[in-house]
């Protein structure tokens, strides 16, 4: 019997014409508010020793919001940004910002101050909490952003006094209650900033329309519900993370245990301890985890879904976890910031029959693959998907000129994904239209890599492709023509790109040439950039 929280209807939304399902939450405060008053003792949230419980995750909740409202003036439509690795506070953050209506702006703890600090001034922040192994980073932001800001640390601040900001404790003192926000579907939850292929990076407005029609939608395609552990090792900044990972879990009142950063053993101990049933995490983890010589020292029995994102696993990688843990079920999914998160979800039984698709398109999300004249194409054939559906931001913040060219008609994104819907309904994806590199989850637009390299004194043209890696499925090679009397070494070229970028995106492969290979209209042969390193490669060995 289909459950009748997969009843949809269709509505019109931001002018498009929209499937949403009926019975899915208003926004992001009645989800936390429904598990409180379901699960009130149960853990919402383990972080190293530390245990929280559904109802205590509320009263956090409410007392910062009340200290926000009250003391800091912030009130909804206010912008709170976030640079933190995974803790409690970040996720009291999220809900207690929501509480109030605002936006919350999650910030890639490995970016730069030279990045950062144009997403705060694009998003306007008006609120600033930051995890104290990153203060200083923060502070260099800031200043180079020209903002004051109400900032507050979290972790150890005792004996450290400073003008610059206020402990987050402060935040979590007695105060009079908030008075909540009014709070609709359409209202924005989120900024989160992804990489623009001219360099600049776009703010994908998240609503919370689109958070609770997708942790539905995680909560129908994984059959999870509050008997479900959840172990977080993807960074709350990125959708994964907070959405799949954490909300998912609050909306069905599970409990998401959370990992500071990615070890293999830790990671395992975790699996072990914390009787995790579902992780979602990223292919190079299964990579990791298969190679770790000491993974059968630990109980994963209990793990019965282990979801994978953005590209398929090797069908010898999937044989050899299904050998290894029979009650493992291996799902592969695709999505984007964009969408809120996940709009494919393979199933159990494709994962050998269909190891290279990511899946199938899911009820509220409509779809089409078009040409490179923008007209649809039938299945079977090789195009650019577009989606639809109410998962789907509506814009991108403060960037008309994004939002008009990467919505087409009726609201149909374009992914910049090239692939093909097969005749039972399974997406392949074949490769990336948009200049974009994916190492161990990571987006890497080609273009900010080239912009950073053309400021070297020595560097006369620059061009950056990913080549595949086993372990973290592409890495970035620069491509580098230097000026005439002009020589420098490969990681001299490295600790340049290091000091503007963050660390994943720096080239782990560098090759100087004469020239770039280019087509008769002088446009730049990427792909031969590939073939050039590997010859290269070959006559230095």
């Amino acid at each position: 019997m289909l459950s009748n929280r997969a009843i949809t209807k269709s509505e019109t939304i931001y002018g498009r014409d929209l499937k949403v399902y009926q019975k899915a939450c208003k926004n992001l405060n009645e989800i936390l508010k429904n598990s409180v008053d379901r699960f009130p003792d149960r853990e919402v949230i383990i972080c190293d020793d530390r245990r929280v419980t559904y109802l205590e995750f509320y009263h956090l909740v409410e007392k910062m919001a009340a200290n926000l409202q009250h003391r800091f003036h912030f009130k909804k439509g206010d912008r709170l940004a976030i640079l933190s690795n995974n803790t409690v506070e970040f996720c009291i953050c999220v809900f207690a910002t929501s509480y109030l209506g605002g936006i919350v702006v999650p910030l890639n703890t490995r970016l730069r101050p030279s990045e950062l600090q144009f997403m705060l001034k694009n998003s306007g922040t008006n609120v600033l909490v930051v995890e104290d192994v990153l203060v200083e980073v923060a502070k260099d932001s800031v200043h180079l952003a020209n903002l004051e800001l109400n900032v507050f640390v979290t972790g150890d601040t005792e004996n450290k006094p400073s003008r610059f900001w206020f402990p987050f404790d402060s935040l979590l003192e007695e105060n009079k209650p908030a008075q909540p926000a009014e709070v609709e579907r359409t209202d924005p939850l989120f900024i989160m900033y992804t990489s623009g292929t001219t360099g600049t990076p776009k703010g994908a407005l998240g609503t919370h329309l689109g958070i609770s029609q997708n942790v539905l939608n995680f909560s129908l395609n994984l059959d999870t519900d509050e008997r479900d552990r959840t172990l977080i090792n993807i960074p709350l900044f990125h959708v994964s993370g907070l959405i799949a990972g954490f909300t998912h879990m609050v909306y069905v009142g599970g409990t998401s245990v959370l990992m500071y950063t990615y070890k293999t053993q830790k990671f395992l101990e975790l699996l072990d301890r914390e009787k995790i049933t579902y992780i979602n995490t990223v292919p190079t983890i299964f990579v990791f985890l298969l190679n770790y010589p000491d993974r059968d020292k630990y109980d994963l029995s209990h793990l019965r879904l282990a979801v994978t994102g953005g590209a398929p696993m090797a069908v010898s990688t999937i044989q050899q976890l299904m050998s290894l843990y029979p009650n493992m079920n291996f799902i592969n999914n695709y999505g984007a910031t964009e969408c809120t998160g996940s709009c494919t979800f393979s199933r159990p039984e494709s994962a050998i029959s269909k190891p290279d698709s990511v899946g199938i398109l899911t009820k509220i999300i409509d779809w089409k693959i078009i040409n490179d004249a923008g007209e649809e194409v039938g299945r079977n054939i090789v195009g650019e998907l577009c989606i639809k559906g109410p998962t789907v931001i509506p814009e991108y913040w403060k960037n008309p000129e994004a939002t008009y060219k990467e919505f087409i008609d009726n609201g149909y994104w374009k992914s910049g994904d090239i692939g093909y819907v097969d005749d039972e309904g399974y997406f392949f994806l074949m490769d990336r239209k948009k200049s974009m590199i994916n190492r161990g989850g990571e987006n890497i637009y080609t273009a900010e890599i080239e912009n950073v390299l053309f400021n070297h004194p020595s560097v006369l043209e620059a061009a950056v492709v990913g080549l595949p890696d086993q372990v973290f499925g592409e890495e970035v090679l620069a491509s580098i023509v230097l000026k005439d009397g002009h020589s420098i070494q490969e990681q001299e070229v490295r600790e340049f790109v290091g000091q503007y970028l963050a660390d994943y995106k720096v080239p782990k492969y560098v090759q100087f040439l004469n020239e770039l290979p280019r087509n008769p209209s002088g446009k730049v042969l990427k792909n031969h950039l590939k073939d050039e390193y590997q010859n290269l490669t070959m006559k230095n060995k």
